[in-house]
């Protein structure tokens, strides 16, 4: 074998050693970008199905009141990142077979994110109208106290959402921590930030 092809394949060899690092040192810049903020809608549609399948709900408390839940209807109020339901009730007082009273509950309600099992749930639930016609003095009292009793026990652990997999995966010791949760116009927001894993 002469010199010259000797040198000529060495040359080679480098050169395409140089080369492979090179690709190689592109494809490990290029196959694990960092992850970026991402957003996760929820619809209020979507919301509204979710809450819709908690009713019609009957509730008994001590054999003294009956309340029977239905027809819930979702608002949502993004100047103060809450969300409102309207259900129509009827409180029967059990006591003496009073006559059942047909009315409206109206309560509203903060989202909170669990990681633990990627669900949205109620939270801060409050009482804001209880409108039954007909109802006053001390039955009136009882069944606004009991009424927000009520909701608190029945809608404090509802899941309205439950994230996917894919809104939160983890790539190479990168994941996600929520961010804002934000009640917009048409439904809800929630950012999933990256964090770095030690």
């Amino acid at each position: 074998m002469s010199e010259r092809t000797v040198v000529s394949r060495r040359r080679y060899l480098i050169g395409g050693a140089v080369g492979g690092s090179a690709v190689l040192g592109w494809l490990a810049g290029c196959a694990w970008p960092s992850p970026t903020v991402r957003t996760v809608r929820v619809s209020e549609a979507r919301m509204a199905e979710r809450l819709a399948r908690q009713f019609p709900y009957t509730y008994r408390h001590l054999d003294l009141l009956e309340w029977h839940l239905s027809n819930p209807w979702l608002r949502l109020i993004p100047h103060e990142n809450r969300l409102a339901t309207r259900l129509d009730v009827a409180v029967g007082l059990l006591e003496g077979r009073q006559r059942e009273r047909q009315g409206t509950v109206t309560f509203s309600y903060g989202l909170l994110l669990d990681m633990s099992d990627r669900s949205l749930r109620l939270r801060d639930i409050r009482l804001d109208a209880l409108e039954v016609p007909g109802l006053s003095g001390l039955a009136a009292s009882l069944t606004q106290r009991l009424t927000g009793a009520l909701l608190e026990e029945r809608f404090r652990e509802l899941v309205v959402h439950r994230l996917s997999d894919d809104d939160v995966r983890s790539a190479r010791g990168w994941g996600y921590e929520p961010g804002d949760l934000r009640v917009v116009p048409g439904g809800l927001e929630l950012e999933l930030r990256p964090i770095r894993r030690s």
